[in-house]
Parts: structure tokens; C-alpha cells; sequence
């Protein structure tokens, strides 16, 4: 849409080019979004912009308290200038035109992430070096917290979106579940009804789970497992501390894996012979070969509590079939997850690898 017919943005380029003419863009739009973000949280204020009159006396109080003698004369200027032009509801939509204005002119890439638990300060730092170092150019990220993804995450660059998360798994999984379910359908939305379901009653649907589920976490799984199956859900969640972190989620007789132990299960799959058919080395008698232990390098961004940290030892005793000394490292920058290293031999589970995943397949499809 142009400028000609978006006021929003008509308003935000004609601010935003006068303001690089004094040189004072990025202090502007700073000062412009945090006014707008201040003032949304006024009631006062709020109810003057639905008020179908005498509502500018308040507009403008409101906003000089908050603006003058703290902000370019620019800004508080073009605020007054909404005012008088009957403008001041469309302020919202100026702040986020000028905010793109701005990060074109410096070559600024905004990126959301969104999870399914808050990211903390440290780790939202993480993430912005490394998606820096990855899209090679600066950025201005915006994380979100939102439960519903379960787990993972999910990138949004400009218009484009990578669905990492393991709520977009589950919607792979309820597609198979139903083979004449829509290819395109976004996420969260419509709902599944899929073939095979009793007619009536619950949907029973089995959850494995390394620790307890957070209350938050069960009603999200609940509710997106309800959105997509069209009917009520019942959960049968069973806690398993040897699947090391993750969750199996079972529909009928399909299921997605997105435990640590599964996918540590398939890498080990790939790198070595299976082991299935000895018993567990603890189990057994030790030999002359099997005295010398074999050493486990697990990296971790904080310290692994001691009983995840038995059942990983007794998970990588049975695989490798030989004893095993682990060696901990930690490296917050991981941001989470786990890092293993057998012989020359990396597995990683982190969000940092998920986010580098995810960052590449934006870049494959970029290329």
C-alpha cells in the first residue's frame, strides 16, 4: 500500500525524513515508540482517543506530560501536530511505520522469536548475536513468550516465518493422522477432524514427559491437541525421567518424538552397531576390555541436576555398551538443551542449534 492511501505511513516517512535531515532519526523513533507505548497504558488517555469530542485537551496533557523537557522538539512537536489534525488514533500505526522507516535506513533487519517459555535477558542476547552472525547484518529482535508453541521456537524475519517449534510438529503429526487434511493451513487454526475417532466422548491422547508438565504447558498442549482433533481431549501423561527432556506425544497410533532420548536413540542409531541385544553394562560382570572407561563429553548451558545426570550415564552405558565417564562442561550461550561428544562424534540439543536450524533453512530458501 502506498503512502498516498496509508496515512499511517504518509505521516510516519514525512517525520522520519525531517528527522534524518537534523539528525536525529534513531533518537526520534525511539522517543515516538516508547510515547506511544507509555500513553496505550494511560486509561486517560485511551478514553479521550474513543471519546467522539473534547477529548484533545486531555490528548495533549497527557502527552506533554510524558514528552516535553524528555524528548527532541521534533517528536513533541509532531505529537501536538496529531492532536490538532484529529490524528493522534492512528499513533500506533505511525510508531511502527516510522520504526520500519528507521530500520531501512540503517539497513536493520527486525526479527521476532517467539517461545514457548520467556526467554531471559542473557539468553535474548545470545540469540540476537547469533542470528546476527547468521543473517549478517544487524538486527532488532522482539522475543515473545507464547505457551502454545509447547516447545522450540519460532523465527519470523520480515514477512517470512520458520516453524521450529514442537507445536508445529504436532500439526505434521495430526496431518498424517488424517491424510485429507489441508496441505496450507496455518498454524492455530481450524480445526481436525480426523478419521478413526469415536463419534462421542474424549479423544484419550498419551503424553511422555521428562518432569511433571507446568500447568501453563498441559492447558496449551490440551487446548491446541482440542483445536485440531474437533473434539475434548483427555491427556494420559506419564513421566519418564530417561527420556531426558522433551515430549512423546501419541494420537492413535501415530507419534512424534521430540525427546532427547529419541533423538539421541537415532544419532547413535547412525554412528555405532546397536547394542539392544547385551544387557545394560551395569548388569554385567566387567572384563579386561571393559574396565577402561569410555569418556563423554556433555556440555550443558547450566549445571545438569545429579538424577538427569544418572539416567543420561545409564542411557549412554547401554548404547555404547562399555562404561562411560562423563565429562561436564558448561556454556551459557547454548541457551539450553545439551551438547554430547562421543570420540570425534557431536550430538546436539539446544536452542541455540535449533535456532542455527532454523536459520539456515531460512537461508536455503533465500538462495
Amino acid at each position: 500500500m502506498t503512502s498516498h492511501h496509508n496515512p499511517a505511513r504518509r505521516y510516519a516517512v514525512a517525520l522520519g525524513e525531517m528527522a534524518q535531515e537534523a539528525g536525529v532519526l534513531n533518537r526520534v523513533t525511539e522517543e515516538l515508540v516508547t510515547i506511544e507505548r507509555l500513553a496505550s497504558q494511560s486509561a486517560e488517555y485511551k478514553q479521550s482517543i474513543s471519546s467522539t469530542g473534547g477529548g484533545r485537551e486531555i490528548q495533549e496533557r497527557v502527552l506533554r506530560r510524558l514528552a516535553e523537557g524528555r524528548t527532541h522538539e521534533l517528536t513533541l512537536n509532531f505529537l501536538l501536530l496529531l492532536v490538532r489534525k484529529r490524528r493522534l488514533a492512528y499513533l500506533s500505526d505511525i510508531a511502527a511505520e516510522l520504526q520500519a522507516y528507521t530500520d531501512e535506513i540503517n539497513n536493520v533487519q527486525p526479527v521476532t522469536v517467539y517461545t514457548a517459555v520467556a526467554l531471559t535477558e542473557h539468553q535474548q542476547e545470545e540469540v540476537a548475536v547469533q542470528l546476527r552472525r547468521q543473517l549478517g547484518r544487524q538486527i532488532r529482535l522482539r522475543c515473545i513468550a507464547n505457551p502454545d508453541l509447547l516447545g522450540g521456537m519460532i523465527i519470523q524475519v520480515g514477512k517470512k516465518t520458520y516453524d521450529g517449534s514442537l507445536a508445529g510438529k504436532l500439526q505434521r503429526l495430526l496431518r498424517q493422522v488424517n491424510p485429507h487434511y489441508y496441505n496450507q493451513l496455518p498454524l492455530f487454526s481450524a480445526p481436525l477432524f480426523a478419521t478413526g475417532l469415536e463419534a462421542d466422548g474424549e479423544q484419550m491422547v498419551q503424553v511422555i514427559a521428562a518432569v511433571p508438565l507446568a500447568e501453563d504447558l498441559y492447558t496449551a498442549l490440551t487446548a491446541q491437541l482440542e483445536k485440531r482433533l474437533g473434539r475434548p481431549v483427555k491427556l494420559d501423561v506419564h513421566i519418564q525421567p530417561e527420556i531426558l527432556g522433551g515430549l512423546i506425544i501419541q494420537v492413535g497410533d501415530r507419534v512424534v518424538d521430540d525427546s532427547i532420548a529419541g533423538r539421541l536413540q537415532r544419532l547413535f542409531g547412525v554412528l555405532m552397531p546397536p547394542h539392544d541385544d547385551k544387557p545394560p553394562i551395569w548388569e554385567r560382570s566387567a572384563t579386561a576390555t571393559e574396565v577402561a572407561k569410555r569418556v563423554v563429553t556433555v556440555t550443558t548451558a547450566a549445571p545438569m541436576p545429579p538424577d538427569l545426570a544418572q539416567v543420561l550415564l545409564q542411557r549412554l552405558e547401554r548404547k555404547l555398551g562399555s562404561a562411560v565417564e562423563m565429562v561436564f562442561r558448561l556454556q551459557p550461550e547454548m541457551l539450553g538443551g545439551v551438547r554430547i561428544q562421543v570420540d570425534n562424534q557431536v550430538y546436539e540439543d539446544s536452542l541455540a542449534d535449533r535456532l542455527a536450524q532454523v536459520v539456515a533453512a531460512m537461508n536455503e530458501n533465500r538462495s
